[in-house]
């Protein structure tokens, strides 16, 4: 499970002062006391304004950044008491990543982007090779192991970044608004891959979206507020 607690996070003080309080400098509470989890096989939506912190959420939850205070655990790791290092290797091993821009490499074939997490842990090439053909089957790609990303459209490079993002099967799946580039037909089909792959795995999803519609595909989904706390956000 992943379990969030607590957490808080204020806006950095100008001049890269991130925690310093002395007088007068102006701060925002990002994340003010922060709590939720999900289950396995979950897919959680997060929604909210441009602003609010969603993105900085995921940050945190990644290890990329540290909160003021507060915890999160993923499964038996507390996160937030990782060295950059040792958050690095977490991220490689049970973090899966789709983002709006998609960042294909453009100078590595399909089938190359995708097996790119699978490198990175230095998985064995036999069974990388079955599963990079496993995945590029599942998201309707299996003809286009060979091509160049110049080659692809905008809905086919989103699905390779999905089939990327699962191939070495995380725990956890971070998506920040991953359909922000798509057209609506484009949006649906991504969004129901990554329902799709979260659920049949049984790893954890959250989805940072501003569309209430991609929200309602979630199990459930939370609204960050402007004043840094969440709050159960309806769909239906």
């Amino acid at each position: 499970m992943l379990s969030v607690d607590n957490l808080c996070k204020t806006l950095p003080a100008p001049n890269g002062m991130r925690t310093m309080k002395e007088p007068g400098l102006p701060t925002r509470q990002l994340l003010a006391g922060v709590n939720f989890s999900i289950a396995p096989g979950e897919l959680v939506a997060l929604v909210g304004e441009s602003g609010s912190g969603k993105t900085t959420l995921l940050n945190l939850i990644a290890g990329l950044e540290r909160p003021d205070s507060g915890s999160i655990r993923l499964d038996d790791i507390e996160i937030t008491g990782l060295d950059d290092d040792a958050a690095a290797i977490l991220r490689r091993h049970r973090f899966g990543f789709v983002f709006q821009a998609f960042h294909i490499l453009p100078h590595l074939t399909v089938s190359q982007n995708v097996a790119l997490p699978l490198w990175l842990i230095r998985h064995g090439e036999a069974d990388s090779a079955k599963r990079i053909r496993e995945s590029l089957a599942s998201v309707g790609l299996a003809d286009r192991a060979d091509s160049w990303p110049r080659e692809l459209s905008g809905g086919e490079l989103q699905r390779i970044a999905v089939a990327r993002a699962m191939i070495h099967r995380p725990r956890l799946l971070l998506a920040d608004e991953p359909t922000g580039n798509l057209d609506s037909d484009n949006a649906d089909r991504i969004l129901a891959l990554l329902a799709t792959s979260v659920r049949s795995v049984g790893a954890m999803g959250l989805l940072v979206t501003h569309s209430r519609s991609a929200a309602a595909l979630a199990d459930r989904a939370l609204m960050l507020g402007r004043d840094g706390t969440l709050a159960p956000f309806p769909t239906r």
